[in-house]
């Protein structure tokens, strides 16, 4: 297998002799040219030879990691990438380093296939005069998506494979010349970089530099994108792609418009070889020229099915904020002693227009892979705020709105701001809301985490962790975070009448909490005899259908004006 980028060198720098042995021995199998350093000196010496980039491990600092870092990459020649490994039980200085020229972070093991994707991401993208350069013989082609289709098993990414069939009223394609074909080259080359470069987002621009093309025969074009994530970007694609290869072009004096059938196969849905990808790619094209003027068609009828559906979702889930389509609806947190309401949690839901009530399981993961849920968590956010704020000058009892952050937004370095912005937009008072998150949210990057976390506490914000018990529930980081409450999970609420082991489980959790002077509340309690055993064990507050599922504002503000919860409501 060929190095991506065989004139350019790798230096691997790492302190661990064996290691580094190990891991130059396999990049050298796969045909990098690989030069090592032991130490520091070492490692300014290999600068010498003008290496490309510069694979160092964390271990090689010496004091301060960022600072160490800083002047390491200040010594190396202009353009050298950095690429940091780490143990993943290491606590990075993320934004340090990366402030400090590190390019790329990489988990250990290495795989060298990840490597070279990563440097791919790395190198700068042609632009339109260079674009040719895209350009592949069909042999080339074949090899090159192959290695790809490698390291996309390696970082388990996607690789479409686009056809086109192209027909010029008035131009016999099979029969050109040489500078005839450079024109067609640097024609369609032209209009397949406008395809991604006009995107709303910017998020397919990114996908530019791994751009390959090749013409398997006059008229049909093939069309290689790596580091797609979501099949629907190839569905997003092709309708650009088609847009703009169907623009108008002039012929024999007249304005004429370009047929174009679209066919559209993906790593590893419609196979797992180069020349299978290709070849139905290009079937997939010739059925869909066969069928109309101008269509799409996926290789596989339900993949197509499924990635215009997600698509569709996708691009109305877009304005559904501006629309006003979202909807808040609030769930009652309860005390179990004295049947009070304590607290609502705000849960999100979407009312389209044709589609009626749209599940959260539906839309949530779908905003998550897009971005989306940024401003969907910021909207949700302020709209807690505002009608826990409009209920108390309402004269209804104060109580604390539950809103919960994705791990989208949690790691957004202006989450603060956010959330005191929507506070002071409010006037609620800091104490009136509660965010929530997740164990896995919280061990990411614990040093980070921990002073986010104790920013906003400090603001008089309370924090919960949500779904407690599904993830790392051990005593040691509980300690280390400013929490103010855990909810057990509701798939240990379920049977804990019946389940000794869920009924072990809730009651570790309830003393574990309780013993660091947390509140704990349970979720998914459905029967008084869940809430019973609850009550005998000392729970705080309890979550669930026992005494109501989430609901529109209109009908929570009923529940509040109750203040207490009668027997015959729950039984």
């Amino acid at each position: 297998m060929s190095n991506a980028f065989p004139s350019v060198p790798l230096l691997l720098a790492d302190p661990d002799a064996h290691a580094r042995a190990e891991v130059a021995a396999c990049f050298r199998d796969e045909g990098w040219t690989v030069a090592e350093a032991a130490d520091r000196a070492a490692c300014l010496a290999g600068f010498a030879s003008a290496p490309g980039a510069v694979l160092v491990a964390h271990e090689m600092a010496d004091g301060d990691p960022a600072t160490w870092f800083r002047e390491l990459v200040s010594e190396a020649p202009r353009g050298t990438r950095f690429l940091l490994s780490f143990e993943p039980t290491m606590e990075l200085d993320w934004e340090g380093l990366a402030s400090a020229g590190i390019d790329e972070f990489l988990e250990r093991p290495l795989r060298p296939g990840l490597v070279r994707h990563r440097l791919g991401r790395m190198a700068p993208s042609a632009g339109p005069s260079e674009a040719t350069g895209c350009w592949m013989e069909p042999d080339a082609f074949l090899g090159c998506l192959s290695e790809t289709l490698i390291t996309a098993s390696g970082d388990e990414s996607k690789v479409a494979v686009i056809s086109a069939v192209l027909e010029v009223p008035g131009q016999d394609l099979t029969c050109m010349d040489a500078n005839g074909e450079r024109a067609w080259n640097e024609r369609l080359t032209r209009q397949a970089h406008a395809a991604f470069e006009a995107d709303e987002d910017g998020s397919l621009a990114s996908l530019l530099p791994g751009l390959r093309l090749c013409r398997p025969q006059p008229g049909v074009m093939l069309m290689m994108i790596p580091g797609i994530t979501r099949l629907q970007e190839s569905a997003r694609i092709g309708a650009r792609l088609q847009e703009h290869l169907s623009q108008p072009m002039e012929q024999g004096g007249r304005m004429v418009e370009p047929q174009v059938g679209l066919g559209i196969s993906a790593f590893p849905e419609d196979g797992r070889e180069a020349a299978q990808l290709a070849a139905n790619a290009q079937e997939a094209a010739r059925r869909a020229r066969r069928e109309g003027s101008s269509l799409m068609i996926f290789h596989t009828e339900a993949m197509g099915r499924w990635a215009f559906e997600r698509l569709t979702l996708e691009r109305s889930l877009r304005e559904a904020i501006s629309r006003e389509e979202l909807r808040v609806y609030y769930q009652p947190r309860v005390d179990t002693e004295t049947r009070r309401i304590k607290g609502m949690e705000c849960l999100v839901r979407w009312q389209h227009p044709e589609l009626g009530l749209v599940p959260p399981g539906q839309f949530i993961p779908l905003a998550e892979e897009t971005g989306l849920i940024v401003p969907i968590g910021e909207w949700v956010l302020r709209e807690a705020c505002r009608q826990n704020q409009a209920w108390r000058e309402a004269g209804l009892p104060k109580i604390a709105m539950s809103v919960n952050l994705s791990p989208v937004q949690f790691r957004r370095t202006d989450l603060y701001a956010v959330v005191m912005d929507a506070l002071a937009e409010s006037g609620l008072e800091n104490s009136g809301l509660e965010l929530e998150v997740t164990e896995s949210m919280l061990m990411n990057d614990p040093k980070k985490t921990c002073e986010t976390l104790q920013r906003i506490k400090s603001a008089g914000i309370h924090i919960s962790i949500d779904d407690f018990g599904t993830g790392y529930s051990s005593l040691s980081y509980l300690k280390r975070f400013p929490i103010d409450a855990l909810k057990i999970d509701r798939s240990f609420v379920m049977d804990v009448t019946t389940n000794p082991d869920d009924a072990a489980i809730a009651t570790a959790i309830i003393l574990m909490g309780h013993s660091l002077k947390l509140s704990v509340v349970a979720e998914g309690v459905e029967t008084e005899s869940q809430l019973e055993f609850l009550r005998v064990l000392q729970c705080n507050e309890i979550q669930g259908f026992l005494f109501s599922p989430p609901v529109p504002a209109d009908k929570a503000e009923v529940l509040l004006r109750m203040e207490t919860f009668p027997r015959s409501i729950a039984a």
